[in-house]
């Protein structure tokens, strides 16, 4: 049997019903495939295929002002009851699973309301002039070897009448253990800062505009001299004070939980997301917000989009090149049986005068 037009003319239209069922067999193949197949392929990771002067400007950024440190998500708690010891206790509960994700995912210290108000209380000397900005450095970071690299940067861009100390937590912890009725702030908790800067005036107290000028200043000039080597921002009083305002909401029922990742991908946010799932109950809901979730569940949205899309697409195809091509064909089949017919006419017309002609 020869494969032509005409032949799967022949064939469709004396077996339409199983070629009814050919073409419903296909399209649920082809339906099943797409779905299967496309979800593999599809992904939400981008990068440039070659080097353009963004990627350029942006490996400079990160190389020398530490411009890639860290993203946040935040940990959203939401209770019925306003906050109360029983709500920080579940809150530092939450920051220990949190942490135990480890520094394969997180890239920084985990912040939350109580460890906000904690360090603003403790980065201010109690008679209010002094001020301190604590340094979270990466694991590879010697603190003395950064600390002689800031000395002179720092004391010269402090405000006249301001005096500035470099001091690694040590330092800091023996000059609290030995002038423990000084105006020196007590060193915040072992497990946080690795240095700070001491910013102090005889004659200037924090609420004056002079001392949140040099502050800014110094973090400015540690953020560009020494940013490769920060595991976080500088962190400072007047910090602590605006970080643990964000932290809580108006009515204290609502609190967030700060989180410094490495990357935006899809296995850190759905870690994140485990952790909260395990926590939640009936008085405390748990949900985690922020850039790389909500990028995460845009990507996770297109792609079932795309996939139904592509699904739908391939089925109107199907049906367009159905209906185009089977018309052609039953039109081509149709032309060629009347053009047979006429023939097969014309032939039995000739033959009959042949015999009569023969039979006179």
């Amino acid at each position: 049997m020869k494969l032509n037009p005409e032949t799967l003319a022949d064939v469709t239209g004396r077996h339409p019903w199983r070629t009814l069922a050919a073409w419903v067999v296909v399209l649920v193949a082809v339906g099943t495939l797409s779905a299967t197949l496309l979800g593999g392929v599809l992904t939400d990771d981008m990068a440039f295929t070659n080097e353009p002067d963004s990627d350029k400007a942006q490996a400079v950024l990160d190389e020398h002002f530490g411009g890639g440190t860290a993203d946040t998500e935040f940990f959203v708690v939401r209770s019925d009851q306003a906050w109360t010891p029983a709500y920080a206790e579940f809150v530092q509960g939450l920051k220990a699973d949190i942490e135990a994700l480890g520094p394969d995912i997180l890239a920084g210290p985990v912040v939350g309301y109580a460890d906000a108000f904690a360090m603003q209380q403790q980065l201010f000397t109690p008679d209010l002039h002094g001020v301190l900005i604590a340094l979270h450095l990466r694991p590879d970071v010697e603190p003395a070897e950064l600390i002689a690299r800031l000395a002179d940067p720092v004391a010269a861009v402090a405000p006249a009448s301001f005096e500035t100390q470099i001091l690694t937590a040590e330092q800091m912890a023996e000059q609290t253990a030995r002038r423990s009725s000084s105006t020196r702030p007590a060193a915040p908790t072992p497990d946080a800062p690795d240095a700070f800067i001491l910013l102090t005036s005889p004659s200037v107290e924090r609420g004056n505009t002079s001392y949140l000028y040099g502050v800014r200043a110094i973090e400015a000039v540690v953020t560009r001299r020494a940013g490769p080597a920060l595991a976080a921002a500088p962190l400072s009083g007047f910090d602590a004070m605006q970080q643990a305002a964000s932290l809580i909401s108006v009515d204290r029922r609502t609190t967030l939980v700060a989180v410094p990742i490495l990357d935006q991908s899809e296995e850190t946010v759905a870690e994140l997301r485990r952790v909260a799932a395990g926590v939640s109950n009936e008085t405390y809901s748990v949900q985690v917000a922020g850039q790389s979730a909500m990028f995460v569940d845009m990507m996770k949205i297109a792609e079932e989009d795309m996939v139904s899309s592509e699904r739908f697409g391939v089925i109107v195809a199907l049906i367009v090149l159905v209906v185009v091509f089977g018309s052609i064909v039953a039109g081509c089949s149709r032309s060629r049986s009347r053009w047979d017919s006429s023939r097969s006419s014309v032939s039995s017309g000739t033959s009959t005068s042949s015999y009569r002609t023969s039979s006179r």
